[in-house]
């Protein structure tokens, strides 16, 4: 059972960023071929939203290290501890990322709360045009005379016999062959 544990461990990541890489391509090839226009493909721009993001806030959390005064140091601003302790709540909170050396130096890079906004913003604008591909989709069905799908894509109205209607039983196949295989006499004969 370990050999399987770590296995999953193993090939996780490679899984994931796997699932990133085609995400990333099935979003690039579907902006050129009209992918927008089916529901299902908005879930590749939220893969790579939510990557993105992920990946960002990340980058941001970590920007200070687990020792923030040499990190200051590093960068060369000054580290002020008596700021540091007034303002302690700031490093803590989840948004806007702040990790500040002094009143002025962060060591947050200045694109992550602004990438982060965006990403807030986009998700929401797939979900909307997700709704907009499949409400559009549906109204073209719907003027074409084509039944409504079940969620298996199935038609919902029994299937390809349900929409031909009563079918004469000579019209089955070749005069004397019923359906499963079954003999009966012609029709007037």
């Amino acid at each position: 059972m370990e050999s399987v544990t770590s296995l999953i461990t193993a090939f996780s990541p490679l899984l994931v960023v796997g699932v990133f890489l085609l995400s990333v391509w099935k979003t690039g090839r579907g902006l050129f071929t009209r992918g927008w226009e089916r529901p299902g493909w908005w879930i590749f721009p939220v893969v790579v939203l939510v990557g993105v993001g992920f990946v960002t806030w990340i980058i941001g959390v970590f920007s200070g290290g687990f020792d923030v005064r040499e990190a200051c140091g590093e960068r060369g601003f000054t580290y002020d501890s008596r700021y540091r302790g007034e303002h302690r709540q700031e490093a803590a909170r989840w948004f806007p990322l702040r990790n500040k050396c002094n009143a002025n130096d962060d060591l947050v890079p200045v694109f992550v709360n602004p990438t982060l906004v965006a990403v807030a913003v986009l998700l929401p604008g797939c979900a909307v045009g997700a709704g907009r591909a499949a409400l559009i989709t549906w109204r073209r069905r719907r003027r074409r005379g084509c039944p409504p799908r079940s969620p298996a894509g199935v038609p919902s109205d029994g299937g390809v016999g349900a929409r031909l209607g009563p079918v004469d039983a000579g019209a089955v196949g070749p005069a004397g062959s019923g359906p499963a295989g079954r003999r009966f006499a012609p029709p007037g004969g």
